[in-house]
């Protein structure tokens, strides 16, 4: 075993292997962030349609407390 540390065959892998697991889980953890913008955008677009319905003073008062409007464009 210390001559496969010793040659770095192990490392070399091990790192092989571990490069794989974080593509996989980059993968799935962009998949679902898109999933939760998307949420967040459709949300936004339900409020602001909401907003418009009830008035300009609602529309107002949605666009001065919602904190990133550039979530539902």
């Amino acid at each position: 075993m210390i001559s496969t540390f010793a040659t770095g065959e192990l490392t070399w892998a091990l790192s092989g292997a571990l490069s794989s697991l974080f593509m996989v889980a980059d993968v799935i953890a962009t998949q679902e962030v898109n999933k939760i913008m998307n949420d967040v955008r459709d949300y936004n677009k339900l409020l602001l349609e909401n907003a418009k319905r009830q008035g300009l003073s609602k529309l107002r008062l949605f666009f001065d407390t919602t904190p990133d409007q550039n979530l539902f464009l």
